[in-house]
């Protein structure tokens, strides 16, 4: 009795499927894998309790072949030069049950005219001239996330005889790596690629007749923190990007625009996209958590294909976990699925506290970062396009503790770090936090800077939160901080604000320096400033980046031409309006931070 058990990859253009072979015609019961003889495995899935054999396949047309033993080619399932097989290996997909899969050498071959003799046959073809060669790349797969950039290509050549040729392109460039070719067919070499995404391309030439097979790899690699800094591949990591808190909404509204959006951010110079991961309102469109534990399958797919096509684009994402306020939910409506009062800053105890309505954002984020991505087949915790998870937005938690010590909130973020790290190990996390903190001393004269402007109380508990105890928290791999002249309070014109935001920056950068933490920057401007003075200040904010060497800088909000929210900070990138523009704004200084930061 024959089962077959195909599951296809919707990431890998080559896609697999495994044959699962009972051990005998009389099914084999097992419990463990010791039950059964060698070469099999005790299945605890779809035949769950019988001993089976896997083969592997690779789909042809409407056939399956038998991977290692054939190849397909033009449709048609034909034996690998060295394996001395003749025999048909492909499996119909609507094929029934009973299906002989022997391996008997098939008389019949795969040459002559197929008749009898001469009588009663099929004539011959007529001769079409001579065949092309025929390229198949058995690896890398099409499609194929890679974590190293030493990748091996291997193959074969059909048809290949004497004068002629094959060779290598990499992203297509000419003239190619020549191919030498083993027992007239087979080839495999190395090639080192740097990350991101690349072409390989196998071109094979015979009396003018030529073939070629395309597949297409990304190299990508986790963003690690090593001794105070960023590191990728063995190299530092420091980045110019933007925040994009609506990119949900596009997914949702319109989802073939994210992959020309983020790939507009990536050609803009913007190499990270900080956005969320998550809405709690329940009737909102791009809502993901309806109540607690009840997730919508838009939601999640529109979060999906943002993971994807960020990892298609070259983009690292920063994804939020939870509102730090109220705009998407936030903790007034966990309050409200626990049937508890939230509408004043004190009822929010309750959410930081111990008690159901943690229990239930502690419950999302562990659905979250341990999701399988449906479009990529790839679990979140493995694509190395997550950067890092961000606990809360932006939280603030004026009035909800009286003690200024930021104690509440620090056990809040100490229960919930555990979550992260046991389902998303290599991937980084921080808090989210805007920078409130409980005493200025640290901040040296920024601190000081910051009083005599009468912004103070940023830094004296007055907020609830203690920024650089949060850093001391065993989980925490970077930090952020947001430059909001509004949020923060400050006032006066372009260089008052050039000023504030620059010590705001200074002194964060210096604790975090301290704390051996990297140092994240999220800065966003008002549209109701002149977009000269915008400028001025983003460059005035971004020099204290490139000065003190912090790890990264993103403007916000950046959103799709023709989609913009009427967010007060959101700004886009219409490459056919001048900078002078107010929808352009910041394009051009995200290429140039970009340059500063990685020369």
């Amino acid at each position: 009795m024959m089962r077959l058990d195909v599951r296809l990859r919707p990431w890998a253009l080559l896609a697999f499927a495994a044959l699962a072979l009972s051990c005998s015609d009389a099914v084999n019961p097992c419990a463990t894998d010791d039950d059964c003889r060698e070469g099999f495995r005790c299945d605890t899935t779809l035949y769950a309790g019988e001993c089976v054999q896997s083969v592997y396949v690779i789909r042809c047309g409407d056939r399956l072949c038998a991977y290692g033993r054939e190849m397909c080619i033009g449709g048609e399932c034909l034996p690998l030069s060295d394996m001395g097989l003749a025999r048909d290996m492909s499996v119909p997909f609507d094929s029934g049950p009973d299906l002989d899969m022997s391996l008997e050498p098939d008389n019949g071959g795969f040459g002559g005219a197929g008749g009898q003799g001469g009588f009663g046959g099929e004539p011959d073809p007529p001769d079409m001239g001579p065949e092309p060669p025929s390229v198949v790349i058995t690896a890398p797969f099409d499609g194929s996330i890679l974590f190293d950039g030493s990748v091996d290509v291997i193959g074969q050549v059909f048809r290949l005889a004497d004068g002629g040729s094959a060779r290598l392109l990499v992203d297509d460039e000419e003239p190619g790596i020549p191919l030498i070719l083993v027992d007239g067919r087979r080839f495999e070499t190395t090639v080192q690629l740097d990350p991101g995404v690349h072409t390989l391309t196998v071109v094979a030439v015979q009396d003018g007749l030529e073939d070629r097979e395309t597949v297409t790899v990304r190299i990508d690699a986790f963003v690690e923190m090593i001794e105070g800094q960023f590191v990728q591949a063995g190299s530092p990591f420091r980045f110019a990007g933007v925040a994009m808190p609506d990119l949900l909404d596009v997914a949702v509204s319109d989802p073939d625009a994210v992959g020309p959006l983020l790939a507009q951010a990536a050609e803009m110079g913007a190499t990270v996209v900080r956005t969320r991961a998550y809405d709690d309102r329940p009737f909102a469109p791009t809502v993901i958590q309806q109540e607690p534990g009840v997730l919508t399958e838009a939601g999640l797919d529109a979060l999906d294909l943002i993971v994807e096509q960020a990892g298609i684009a070259g983009i690292k994402l920063l994804l939020s976990l939870g509102d730090g306020g109220t705009t998407y939910g936030g903790p007034p409506q966990y309050l409200n699925w626990a049937a508890l009062p939230g509408a004043n800053p004190a009822d929010w105890q309750a959410f930081f506290g111990v008690g159901l309505p943690r229990e239930q954002f502690k419950a999302y984020v562990r659905t979250i970062v341990s999701r399988l991505n449906r479009r990529s087949d790839l679990p979140y915790r493995d694509d190395p396009s997550i950067m890092g998870w961000l606990i809360l937005d932006d939280v603030d938690a004026i009035g909800v503790y009286d003690d200024g010590t930021g104690e509440g909130v620090s056990q809040f973020y100490a229960d919930v770090l555990p979550v992260i790290v046991a389902n998303a190990p290599r991937q980084l996390i921080a808090t989210g936090d805007t920078g409130y903190d409980i005493n200025p001393q640290p901040y040296g004269m920024a601190g000081v800077t910051l009083q005599d402007i009468g912004a103070g109380a940023l830094l004296d508990g007055t907020h609830q939160l203690g920024w650089q105890r949060y850093l001391r928290l065993p989980a925490i791999d970077f930090a952020t901080i947001t430059v909001d002249p509004i949020a923060l309070g400050f006032a006066g014109d372009a260089n008052a604000l050039s000023n504030a935001g620059a010590a705001w920056i200074r002194g964060h950068g210096v604790v975090a320096a301290g704390e051996g933490r990297p140092l994240v920057i999220t800065a966003r401007l008002p549209a109701a400033l002149p977009v000269p003075d915008r400028r001025q200040i983003a460059q005035a904010w971004f020099d204290e980046v490139a000065s003190f060497e912090l790890a990264g800088f993103m403007l916000g909000d950046f959103e799709a031409p023709g989609q913009m929210s009427g967010r007060d900070t959101a700004w886009s990138w219409d490459p056919a309006l001048g900078i002078d523009d107010p929808a352009n704004v910041f394009a051009d200084l995200i290429r140039a931070f970009d340059a500063v930061l990685n020369p």
